[in-house]
């Protein structure tokens, strides 16, 4: 512990009046935010401290000038010219570090009052106030007041599904290591907030977060090239470890826990609500950079993300595990698992033992599908023959021994501990990590069937048909068993490509499951041919097959239109019914637990007709659409494209969910989210909890209330 403040040569700088102080309060709203200002004026201190020391006493006068100035504007007691008179004429050089300053003082006020809303919530909690709306505990008392019935919430969250879908975006141009530095100031707020700090504990502290500013004045904020496709993949993975592996499963298993309590008759599956979605690496429309190539290392990486999470926290379960046979009886199962008998002196520790077994499996399955390059010294030790493990559900059922185990011996403490999270953590992410979307725009896809039917020899200008001719075309090829091409095939570069990439999806199916690939999204969706033509490509790749017991259409991938312009979003339902009249897609999708997905499109709709044309279009198409699912008897799960502002959908998402029309949530739901709306919510656990928590309770008061 360091006992002062190392000396800076000029005295310390706080400022004396902040953000916060903009807000006209009373005196009672004025002590409430008072601890706020007190984090402001800290953090812009240190801030103001950096700035003078590192940019000059120029730039700093310059900055505390339009500071202050700014406040006087408020108050009416100057002009705004008086303001904008500082900056007239002012040198690069200068003006640069004057932008820098305020950039960066508007990210450590974020992180203030991030700081300060979880401290107004503690101190209501604390005084037994009702939960605030958008909690889960708050959905919890709305629904007991509701005096639901058991069947009632069985029916409604049957299947139910939120997915919060990453989406690679240009509106986000931080770097990794300023949100790394952010993330460190947040924790080090928090410690400071939470502890009663010895005078030299403090001095630490607050040395930390001069040391974390600094870092982040030193840094660029911005890079000076655009972000690959391959960085975007891994930008997007960066957030599991960051928040997801931590939250996630835990949401998961308190929603289960505590709707299952209250309504025990229900039925409620064991199936996770909360999954996570993608498309960074999936989606080409307007992208092309997105190759088969693409698509397998965003497949690959993502199921690494996840089997190496396993991996370490089977790892840390077998430090944890410890319990002797000497002092608990496990059962018999346990000793079956870790391939030894009762009687043998090497069974002393049988938790550990199987935990060996199962890791070996599990690194058994990483090793064939990565390779032993990728696997870490401490695990290649483990690989002794065991068999890889088909799928996630074997592991599940190999940690579902260890949990009966620890629960004849009444260990139940230590079950619901690190491995009831592991449990959670595998049904939610299994080996695929996250479903990877396909999606591409509809003429893309008639360009290129055109160009596979004229290379068969079934019709040789596709474009020159009309709808129904198409359909039918379409219809006969999709029923048909023999594919269109072969290997050898002269096609264009377009198709080739389109091609591969379907082909890539299918074998990352193979590889880690049906869920790696779940949706192909046809962007710009005006017909029913729109919705066929993807499932030419998807037949070519095996994704689609007939089954050859019934004859019929099977896919584990859903077909999904998105409706973006106003006119497609009012025609949306009548396309969607036409299609589900087609005998064979009706069959796909009741092959699919009778669930039909259609996305909307919020930014390009308000491109289109502007903001208000646009939402009553989104609430009447989304009427349209649930009143064409009833007439159909089909499930209907929309899947909205909001974007980051206001103006491309974005907004609250507790109450866009609560607005949708009713019948339009039915327990699924999901949701694009967007560039830096990815960092502001999801960078860190305690924001990544409160925001999927909202998307939870809102989903749930929609189905139910």
């Amino acid at each position: 512990m360091t006992e002062s403040l190392p000396s800076r040569g000029a005295p310390e700088w706080r400022p004396t009046i902040t953000i916060a102080d903009l807000i006209s309060v009373d005196d009672e709203g004025r002590a409430l935010t008072e601890p706020l200002r007190e984090d402001i004026r800290l953090l812009g201190g240190i801030l103001g401290n950096t700035v003078r020391e590192h940019a000059g006493d120029e730039v700093f006068d310059i900055v505390e000038t339009a500071r202050t100035a700014a406040f006087k504007i408020r108050h009416s007691e100057i002009d705004r010219d008086e303001l904008a008179g500082l900056f007239v004429d002012l040198d690069i050089s200068v003006a640069l570090p004057v932008i820098r300053a305020f950039s960066h003082f508007a990210l450590l006020a974020n992180l203030a009052e991030d700081i300060h809303r979880e401290r107004r919530r503690a101190i209501h909690v604390r005084a037994g106030d009702p939960p605030q709306d958008s909690s889960l505990e708050a959905t919890y008392a709305k629904l007991a007041a509701a005096g639901l019935t058991d069947d009632a919430v069985g029916k409604a969250l049957a299947d139910a599904t939120v997915v919060p879908v990453i989406t690679a975006h240009p509106t986000e141009t931080r770097r990794r290591t300023v949100f790394e530095a952010q993330n460190r100031i947040t924790e080090l707020l928090r410690f400071r907030n939470r502890t009663e700090l010895m005078p030299d504990e403090d001095a630490t502290v607050t040395e930390s977060i001069r040391r974390q500013i600094l870092t982040m004045w030193q840094t660029a904020l911005i890079r000076l090239e655009r972000l690959t496709i391959q960085d975007e993949i891994r930008s997007g993975l960066r957030y599991y470890d960051a928040s997801f592996f931590d939250v996630v499963p835990k949401i998961n298993n308190a929603v289960r826990a505590s709707l299952r309590a209250a309504y025990p008759d229900a039925g409620l599956a064991d199936d996770p609500i909360l999954r996570m979605g993608s498309w960074i690496g999936g989606d080409r429309d307007g992208n092309p950079f997105v190759t088969g190539e693409i698509v397998e290392m965003a497949t690959t990486l993502a199921a690494r993300t996840a089997i190496g999470h396993h991996l370490d926290e089977l790892h840390k379960l077998a430090q944890e595990l410890s319990m002797s046979t000497r002092l608990m009886n496990p059962g018999s199962e346990l000793y079956e698992l870790a391939g030894v008998s009762a009687e043998e002196a090497a069974a002393d520790e049988p938790f550990r033992l199987a935990l060996r077994h199962i890791r070996s499996r599990l690194v058994t399955t990483a090793t064939e599908l990565f390779g032993e390059e990728v696997m870490k010294a401490s695990d290649l030790f483990l690989v002794n023959g065991r068999p890889a493990y088909a799928s996630a559900d074997e592991l599940l059922a190999d940690l579902d021994v260890l949990d009966a185990a620890l629960r004849v011996g009444k260990d139940d403490i230590i079950a619901d501990d690190r491995l009831l999270t592991l449990r959670e953590s595998v049904r939610t992410f299994g080996f695929n990590l996250s479903g990877l979307d396909m999606r591409q725009n509809s003429d893309m896809h008639e360009e290129v069937i055109g160009e596979l039917l004229a290379w068969s020899g079934v019709h040789p200008d596709y474009a020159s048909l009309d709808e129904d001719e198409r359909v039918a075309i379409l219809s006969a090829e999709l029923q048909a068993r023999r594919p269109l091409t072969r290997p050898d095939a002269d096609l264009s570069e377009l198709a080739i490509k389109e091609l591969n990439i379907v082909r890539a999806a299918a074998g990352a199916v193979a590889k880690f499951g049906p869920q790696a690939v779940p949706n192909y999204i046809i962007s710009m969706c005006t017909s029913v041919s729109d919705m066929l033509e993807p499932m030419i490509l998807l037949k070519e790749a095996g994704l689609i097959d007939i089954d050859p017991e019934s004859g019929k259409l099977v896919s584990t991938v859903r077909i999904v239109p998105l409706f973006e312009t106003i006119e497609d979003l009012q025609q949306g339902a009548t396309t969607l019914l036409a299609a589900l009249d087609l005998p064979f897609y009706r069959d796909l999708v009741d092959s699919q637990s009778g669930m039909q997905e259609v996305m909307l499109g919020y930014s390009d709709s308000n491109k289109d007709g502007g903001y208000m044309a646009a939402n009553w279009a989104l609430y009447r198409g989304e009427l349209d659409l649930v009143e064409a699912a009833e007439k159909a008897g089909i499930r209907l799960r929309l899947f909205h494209g909001r974007g980051g502002t206001v103006g491309r959908g974005g907004g609250p998402s507790y109450d866009a969910i609560l607005a949708q029309p009713p019948g339009a949530v039915q327990g699924s739901l999901r949701i694009t989210e967007q560039g830096e709306i990815i960092a502001a919510k999801y960078a860190e656990p305690v924001s990544a909890e409160r925001n999927l928590e909202t998307l939870l309770a809102a989903t749930i008061e929609s189905s139910l209330l």
